[in-house]
């Protein structure tokens, strides 16, 4: 205790009598610790980043090497999964099935907000480490953080490795269950993969951190840290380490919003350096404003005279100047001075923004006479909404720029067979042929003979449009570069194997061109909230079959349900155009339920799974107005955790965005990351592409109101 003594008497000298204003310092977000969590070298703090941030985190300070992607999708929640490479051990005593690499284990950590600072409360977190790992580095922990001046001091209380055992836990005053010894800690003798509720703030002795973040004036960015470090080393990651000293110091330095790294020294003997890469993804690109605005017509009025002599010249007027904004006119009408038009676009992720650039064109090409527009969104064949505006309205919203006032006066509504009855359809020549060729990035992470294996491919998508409601799509990749062949670990599973041969089918396609999709895809609206798609053919890289999808989702609803069955067989290693011989018949029925303030979607899915078994998959994401998803998800099914295999149940996260985030225009193609810790056989879902649920995001009333900000960008 003396050395917490001396860390706080070197904080009291360290005070400066001055108002703490973010400004003159630069760059005073939180970074993180050696754990990726939020914090200061070794120890958590309250302090988190806010929603919609993603991060990758690297550290290093030996024995152990860390990896962690960071994810923030609330203001209160940090969600981390990392890998630790522990250099002092090896993966296993068997060199022949792992050969000489270090052990690695695998976390999942979680802090949530408690109470929020204010001018003389300090901010509360609650932290859970390795809460579903192997329990090697379990931990939990109560942090409180509170700015005095240009000082953000720390101060917190830790079970399991993070207890030096200097006091009694707290909680035992509550009930003795809370003095049990705690279990786990077996690392690779467990299976791992599940919640350690068990042992969550158990032990008869806790610890005691504190710490604090000095913020330098003089050169932004910098801070300098120190710590009181109360991790039990003799129990953290099963191998005693060497302690010198529980005073840990070091500096951080923030080069930008986005990149910073930390240098400093932990345990008395050791170097640590850390880095990590941030952005926030919660709203659009600001650029984007700037180099891709709305259209402004030089010659307005001209138009307007030659529309105003005949109703085909406006039409053909909207198909030209829609056209340049990446909007493809699909039908229209003019019916009591109402301009009503059809029409799809691959452009916006926002709704709003869509339907602002359309009327931004059709108010500077339209004769006085129309004083309505009305917009019939289409997907496919499919009709998602219509959103209806008084030409007066719109230029009062227009004048003050102000969404909020346009959002009132815009009607939106569902829509069904409304264009059938427009006067004007532009001939879509069909069949037609659209495709891209690009690079992709395949992987295999976590093997027992190579950590990561991957290679880097050219794809090429395609699709051939039939006609409005009949569509078949390729998708092939050729490996350019690729490491899947030193991969020599194979299928161990007692279940059918549905996707533990993932090995056999990376290296047997590696050499050569390989089809990861051949659909035929059939759409169908069957009224205004009830969708229908089937489809045949090479579903994915394993499996090939036929089935149908029926989705019932009303515009103005959070709940929808969706059916869907298929008869599939599973392909050949090579993934051309043979069979092995293994054929089954899956499906599911999805409940989904948006909470339209936060956008959160709940799927709870239920029905037979790709190896004959049966039970719940729970899948809980958010959407931002950026267009960012952030999820989770996991599956629970009749077979047991012996049946199952390492990780107990099949689980994993993943976040998607579109890539309008990276470039200067709008675009609504997208790119992501998904991750499962193990691939196992259990639980494992048939993936066909354009899901309806996806299809027909616009159809549902929260996903219009959540970008209504957009509508004049």
């Amino acid at each position: 205790m003396n050395q917490l003594a001396s860390l706080f008497l070197l904080i009291v000298l360290s005070f400066k009598v001055f108002t703490f204003d973010s400004y003159l310092y630069g760059y005073t977000y939180p970074t993180h610790t050696n754990w990726a969590t939020t914090g200061l070298i070794n120890m958590p703090s309250a302090r988190l980043h806010s929603e919609g941030t993603l991060s990758i985190h690297i550290a290093n300070h030996k024995p152990y090497t860390r990896m962690g992607i960071i994810a923030y999708p609330f203001n209160w929640l940090e969600a981390i999964y990392q890998y630790t490479d522990i250099r002092d051990r090896l993966y296993s005593d068997v060199f022949a099935f792992s050969r000489n690499q270090t052990f690695k284990d695998k976390g999942f950590d979680l802090k949530i907000r408690l109470l929020e600072e204010s001018r003389y409360i300090p901010q509360i977190a609650v932290g859970f480490r390795d809460l579903a790992g192997t329990s090697l580095f379990s931990a939990e922990y109560i942090a409180a953080s509170k700015f005095v001046n240009n000082i953000d001091f720390t101060l917190g209380m830790g079970w399991g490795t993070y207890s030096n055992g200097k006091i009694s836990n707290p909680f035992g005053y509550l009930h003795n269950r809370f003095t049990n010894p705690r279990t786990g800690y077996e690392g690779d003798k467990s299976k791992g993969g599940e919640l350690t509720t068990g042992s969550f703030f158990k032990g008869d002795k806790v610890g005691i951190f504190g710490g604090f973040e000095y913020f330098s004036s003089r050169y932004k960015g910098l801070r300098f840290k120190a710590e009181y470090d109360s991790t039990d080393y003799e129990l953290e990651g099963n191998k005693p380490q060497l302690l010198d000293s529980r005073i840990n110091y070091g500096m951080s330095y923030s080069f930008n919003e986005n990149l910073s790294f930390s240098l400093g020294k932990v345990r008395g003997n050791t170097l640590q350096f850390s880095f990590n890469l941030k952005n926030n993804f919660a709203k659009k690109n600001k650029k984007l404003k700037q180099t891709d605005r709305p259209i402004i017509l030089d010659n307005s009025n001209v138009i307007k005279v030659a529309t105003s002599t005949d109703d085909r010249l406006l039409y053909l007027a909207s198909l030209r100047y829609l056209k340049n904004e990446g909007i493809n006119l699909r039908s229209a009408n003019i019916s009591e001075n109402e301009l009503e038009i059809s029409y799809s676009e691959n452009r916006f992720t926002s709704h709003a923004q869509s339907v602002g650039r359309i009327i931004n064109v059709l108010d500077q090409i339209s004769p006085d006479k129309i004083t309505k527009f009305s917009l019939i969104k289409k997907n496919r064949d499919i009709s998602l909404n219509k959103s209806s505006i008084y030409r007066d309205d719109y230029l009062i919203a227009k004048k003050n720029h102000d969404f909020e006032l346009v959002n009132s006066f815009m009607k939106y509504e569902p829509s069904f067979n409304e264009a059938l009855a427009h006067t004007f359809k532009p001939k879509i020549p069909y069949p037609s042929f659209f495709w891209e060729l690009g690079a992709d990035y395949s992987s295999h992470i976590g093997g027992a003979d190579r950590f990561i294996a991957g290679s880097i491919d050219i794809k090429f998508k395609s699709e051939l449009l039939l006609n409005k409601d009949l569509s078949f799509q390729i998708i092939s990749k050729y490996p350019v570069v690729s490491t899947f062949d030193v991969l020599t670990q194979f299928s161990d599973s007692v279940l059918p194997h549905v996707r533990t041969d993932i090995v056999s089918y990376m290296k047997e396609s590696d050499n050569s061109i390989s089809l990861t999709r051949a659909q035929l895809n059939y759409f169908k609206q069957i009224n205004r909230s009830l969708f229908f798609k089937f489809s045949s053919g090479i579903l994915e890289s394993m499996f090939a079959g036929a089935g149908t999808e029926v989705l019932y989702r009303p515009m103005y609803s959070n709940f929808a349900i969706g059916l869907e069955a298929f008869h599939v067989k599973q392909r050949a290693y090579d993934q051309k155009l043979e069979f092995l011989d293994y054929r089954t018949n899956t499906g599911h029925i999805t409940f989904y339920f948006k909470e339209p303030r936060s956008n959160v979607l709940l799927k709870v899915s239920g029905g037979r799974y790709l190896a004959e078994d049966s039970g719940f998959t729970f899948d809980i994401s958010r959407k931002f107005s950026s267009g960012l998803y952030m999820g989770v998800y996991a599956t629970l099914t009749d077979i047991s955790k012996e049946e199952f295999g390492e990780g107990s149940f099949d689980k994993g996260f993943y976040f998607n965005m579109p890539i309008d985030t990276f470039i200067q225009s709008y675009s609504r193609k997208r790119t992501g990351y998904g991750l499962r810790p193990l691939t196992r056989d259990g639980g494992q879902r048939i993936i066909h592409g354009f899901d309806l649920y996806g299809i027909t995001d616009d159809a549902e009333f929260s996903n219009i109101e959540i970008s209504r900000d957009e509508f004049f960008n």
